[in-house]
């Protein structure tokens, strides 16, 4: 069997003997809902565009700090009615397609920081795995600033959390299930214990994305690690004991953990059979 991945003109096409895999993000998000109200969250860009401003929430919000928020977005509301009434009818019907496309723009921009950021995460882990040790490299050893708050986080937690990086940044694949994909981290915690992981860019942590990582999980234990020429890279050093994902945008970062790896490893099979079923097994793999 010859696996390998391209990426040329952005198609991130896994194959094994020249055919094509099913893409292990692909699957899990059939194990995928509306995240956090993300129905909500594509409304508020769209009322954007028309001088919303979002209320603040009265629990976690000053008496003051509402009072303040309010001005604000009557004063919003005010200049943006203003432009609106002065405009000629193809002018607002420009602003109403700005309107309807908002939440893809948001999510396009927010798409490319996310990408900047995975590859200094990806920088820092594979320098620490140069190291003799894997061990983590502290704050000090890096220019003030050169990370972002972010990565920053990302590095203070590992120091206390992580004893060795395993992986990063691995392709991966399974024969038996036709799934490739690429995984984001591999560590080992402070108890010796094999952790799969992966960067978000979410608030928060979702099923979906741990039955990703269970992908993962299944297609490094069937196979190992491999570069994107199909050379054998890594070996599981063990069983995977638990997956984490890491919410870069929760304030304070905060990664978050399941335990149940056989229960998320049958989703992703589950998962993966919708997907087949829905699709005619015809996917090409994104990772």
């Amino acid at each position: 069997m010859q696996y390998k991945y391209t990426d040329e003109k952005r198609e991130h096409l896994h194959t094994l003997d020249g055919k094509p895999l099913i893409g292990t993000s692909t699957v899990a998000k059939m194990a995928g809902g509306d995240k956090g109200g993300l129905i909500w969250w594509a409304a508020g860009c769209a009322a954007a565009t028309f001088g919303w401003l979002k209320k603040l929430d009265s629990r976690a919000s000053t008496h003051q700090e509402i009072a303040t928020r309010e001005e604000e977005r009557f004063v919003s509301a005010t200049r943006k009615l203003s432009e609106i009434k002065q405009m000629e009818v193809p002018e607002f019907q420009t602003m109403l397609d700005i309107a309807y496309k908002a939440h893809n723009t948001t999510k396009l921009q927010k798409g490319k920081e996310g990408t900047a950021r995975h590859g200094k995460l990806e920088d820092y882990v594979k320098e620490c795995m140069a190291l003799d040790g894997k061990k983590p490299l502290p704050l000090t050893n890096w220019l003030p600033g050169f990370w972002a708050p972010e990565i920053e986080a990302f590095i203070e937690w590992s120091q206390t959390n992580v004893r060795r990086f395993l992986w990063s940044e691995t392709n991966c694949f399974s024969h038996t299930l036709w799934v490739g994909g690429i995984a984001d981290i591999g560590y080992e915690d402070m108890q010796g214990r094999v952790v799969a992981g992966d960067h978000k860019s979410s608030k928060d942590a979702y099923m979906d994305q741990f039955i990703q990582i269970a992908g993962y999980d299944l297609q490094l234990s069937e196979n190992g690690g491999y570069d994107s020429s199909g050379n054998k890279t890594f070996e599981l050093p063990g069983p995977i004991a638990y997956y984490a994902v890491f919410p870069f945008g929760s304030v304070p970062f905060t990664p978050k953990f399941v335990y149940d790896v056989e229960g998320y490893r049958e989703g992703f099979r589950a998962a993966l059979t919708l997907h087949k079923l829905s699709q005619g097994f015809t996917e090409i793999a994104v990772s």
